[in-house]
């Protein structure tokens, strides 16, 4: 999380010439976006582990390996919005 937080800093920085200047608005937005990605990655979960047992009965190793991936771009979708809010 914290790679991609580094990442879109220095995106936002490099083409919008927005800059986080001092420890409160980084402790803010870091705050934002690691929560925005627990959030994100909980619903993401719940909507796949839902959505198996209703289709399958159960949740495996499939299902918990396809969670993974649909979760990791929407988290950073997640992420990124909830950082460029905050700024």
């Amino acid at each position: 999380g914290f790679v991609m937080y580094f990442i879109s800093m220095w995106v936002l920085d490099l083409v919008f010439g927005i800059r986080i200047v001092g420890f409160t608005d980084f402790i803010v937005t870091a705050f934002a976006v690691l929560l925005s990605g627990i959030v994100g990655s909980m619903l993401v979960g719940y909507a796949m582990a839902r959505t198996a047992n209703k289709n399958f009965g159960m949740v495996n190793g499939d299902i918990l390996g396809a969670t993974n991936e649909i979760a990791r771009p929407v988290v950073m979708f997640l992420m990124f919005i909830a950082m460029t809010l905050v700024i």
